[in-house]
């Protein structure tokens, strides 16, 4: 992990910890688990175009800007799924 990462795992419920973090983040690199396995790049893309997420491109990580009803709407329709916020300030503020 890069050092200007953190990275914040949501399971539901999220708390106001997480959530205030998240909040505070300048951007957001999504990755989405089901059942442990890691989704492909096309997999991401058709769980987005499923749900209220925009749409991804792929830096690495899955990046995206993510509102928090978003995350929920997503958490609710899809129970089983773990997913994994890595929030990033930019290079500018990692000295």
């Amino acid at each position: 992990m890069r050092p200007w990462e953190s990275r914040i795992e949501l399971n539901h419920p999220v708390s106001s910890e997480e959530w205030s973090e998240i909040d505070r983040a300048k951007c957001h690199f999504v990755g989405l688990k089901l059942n442990g396995a890691e989704h492909t790049d096309r997999d991401l893309r058709v769980i987005m175009k499923q749900s209220s997420f925009q749409s991804l491109q792929d830096v690495g990580f899955y990046r995206t800007s993510v509102t928090r009803a978003a995350i929920l709407d997503f958490k609710q329709s899809n129970p089983d799924c773990i997913i994994h916020s890595h929030t990033a300030l930019s290079l500018e503020d990692d000295r």
